[in-house]
């Protein structure tokens, strides 16, 4: 009976509703009650089995909708998906065409094949000659035969990055403090953004920061009596030895990879090394440079 239950919740935990969405809340209860006392109803699973079974079922048979009208997402380069009605889907990365898509959001639960769906995309996307940039922290898509040909795989321990290089035509206030809001945001170091934000104007006086820099002028710095500006700075000096040791060599140095350099082939990027939080991290200050080379126009993608 426990084991019956526990793949019921399995399959409601794979559905974009709860149990209490579907309206089988209390009897999901009901069943734990009956199963912590050693009792049975099977009418009762019988019932959730097929109020389930319909969820399922639903989703399979209409997954997809049609695309709005002149959404553009029929004249595309690539087709992604069909709907239900046979129509297809097709999208292009391309800067030049008016049915470009510069961002794709895809959702859904755990085990919906989120992860393979978009293989297909970056798969579609190498083909027509069009660079890719995908995050594999569970290392999916280095299974699958047709990105392992189409893309380089770089694992994060083979970067070498300057969190603190800055991007051209970016000013470096703005790039140091993107990625210092992004340090603190991570690790809880709110109080400590100040102290990183005035070190970095210190050594961006004399000469160019980096992760090992900062640090080193973070520990040496002084303060006058008991100041709480020193338990900030501790806390600051802390957390970056932490990052710096956690991801080895990769922010270790002064000069690193330009990254975009590198987003502009075909890669999967795999951060299976990290701690979640440090993938959290890296990830957010992906995105976050990114975000500073499109504003640059550095990018075309």
């Amino acid at each position: 009976m426990k084991t019956e239950i526990d793949n019921l919740r399995r399959r409601i935990g794979r559905l974009p509703v709860t149990a209490e969405e579907l309206g089988i809340g209390e009897e999901i209860a009901m069943l734990d009650d009956f199963s912590e006392i050693g009792r049975e109803d099977p009418f009762l699973l019988e019932i959730l089995e097929e109020r389930v079974s319909e969820a399922e079922n639903a989703l399979l048979v209409s997954p997809f909708i049609d695309p709005p009208i002149k959404s553009g997402l029929d004249a595309g380069a690539i087709e992604i998906l069909r709907t239900t009605a046979g129509i297809p889907v097709r999208i292009s990365f391309e800067n030049d065409q008016a049915n470009a898509v510069t961002h794709l959001l895809v959702g859904g639960a755990s085990g919906f094949g989120k992860s393979f769906f978009q293989a297909g995309i970056a798969s579609a996307c190498a083909a027509s000659g069009i660079p890719t940039l995908i995050l594999d922290p569970n290392r999916c898509y280095r299974k699958i035969t047709s990105i392992r040909e189409t893309h380089k795989i770089v694992r994060f321990s083979h970067l070498r990055i300057n969190l603190y290089e800055g991007i051209h035509g970016v000013p470096v206030a703005v790039s140091d403090q993107v990625v210092t809001r992004e340090i603190c945001a991570t690790y809880g170091l709110q109080y400590g953004e100040y102290e990183i934000g005035e070190a970095l104007r210190d050594i961006r006086r004399n000469g160019k920061p980096s992760l090992p820099a900062l640090i080193s002028h973070l520990a040496a710095k002084r303060y006058s009596g008991f100041s709480r500006r020193s338990q900030y700075r501790d806390s600051a000096v802390l957390i970056l030895s932490n990052l710096l040791e956690a991801s080895g060599s990769v922010f270790d140095c002064a000069v690193g990879m330009d990254l975009t350099k590198i987003m502009r082939h075909n890669v999967v990027l795999e951060i299976d090394e990290l701690l979640p939080i440090h993938q959290a991290f890296f990830t957010r200050f992906l995105f976050e440079m990114l975000h500073l080379v499109a504003l640059s126009g550095r990018g075309n993608r």
